[in-house]
């Protein structure tokens, strides 16, 4: 084997290398953004997100549910909107005031986790500076 062939084989070496690198630290930024969301207000939060597992279900592996939670968000169409934004599943009352206490002035909101993306929708919501907190919703 002469040297110009031993060059190229370690270029073609060399090159494989960088793509499995490349494609390794593409998939670990994928999969962080999947599952830690970059803003977050936590302390918004009311209920422990840890006890839902990646499908947005809590419970015994046998009898798994979702979680339904609610806000309050300003009786203004532009706010309702927002909202609709980060998921067209959240349903929104006028005239409720839920156990988290909305008054006359807002909108009752209620969501559920179960949906894969849960806590990103979580997470958009308590970044909003008209969201004061997000309750577990417990139902009567």
């Amino acid at each position: 084997m002469n040297s110009k062939n031993k060059i190229l084989i370690g270029v073609f070496i060399s090159g494989l290398v960088l793509i499995g690198l490349w494609w390794i630290l593409d998939k670990q930024k994928i999969s962080t953004e999947k599952t830690e969301p970059r803003q977050c207000n936590l302390e918004k939060i009311t209920f422990d997100l840890t006890e839902i597992d990646e499908n947005g279900l809590i419970g015994p592996p046998d009898r798994k549910v979702s979680e339904d939670y609610e806000f309050c968000i300003p009786h203004e169409d532009q706010y309702l909107q927002e909202i609709k934004k980060i998921n067209q599943n959240i349903k929104c009352h006028y005239g409720s005031e839920g156990r988290v206490g909305c008054t006359d002035a807002e909108y009752l909101c209620i969501g559920n986790t179960g949906f894969k993306d849960f806590r990103n929708i979580l997470c958009k919501l308590s970044t909003l500076g008209y969201i004061d907190r997000i309750d577990r919703t417990l139902w009567e």
